[in-house]
């Protein structure tokens, strides 16, 4: 018996560093059964902060070489845990498709309030976290 009902979007969010907008990232969009209305409202909290997308099929039609920023998000609803997310954010040097350097920074929410909307609350809470686009 599953108790648990998952669904799961994972969003990889992908930037060329020397790009002439730091701020401009590539969407690589993978679903796995997912909860996209809680990842989209995640990525606007993004561009509300100034961060532009433009997507690309596969992970295959971005530069291999290079200093490249990327994020990964995955949000979920849970009847347990309520609503989730985690945001992981990489800052990578490529070669030939290889990362020779990798950094990782995180930023995970998980709100389930005895009242009001578990996904407003959720909202609330990554707007407070993710860092203006300088």
């Amino acid at each position: 018996m599953n108790f648990f009902k998952k669904s799961l979007l994972v969003l990889t969010l992908i930037s060329n560093v020397f790009a002439s907008d730091s701020c401009h990232n590539y969407l690589v969009l993978s679903e796995l059964d997912g909860r996209v209305d809680i990842t989209e409202k995640v990525l606007k909290v993004f561009e509300d902060k100034g961060y532009t997308f433009t997507e690309v099929k596969s992970i295959e039609d971005l530069p291999s070489n290079g200093a490249v920023n990327y994020m990964t998000i995955f949000s979920d609803l849970h009847k347990y845990r309520g609503a989730y997310t985690s945001i992981s954010m990489h800052e990578s040097f490529l070669r030939d498709g290889e990362a020779e350097y990798s950094q990782k920074e995180s930023i995970r929410v998980t709100k389930k309030p005895l009242f009001g909307s578990w996904v407003k609350s959720l909202i609330r809470s990554v707007k407070k976290k993710v860092p203006d686009c300088e």
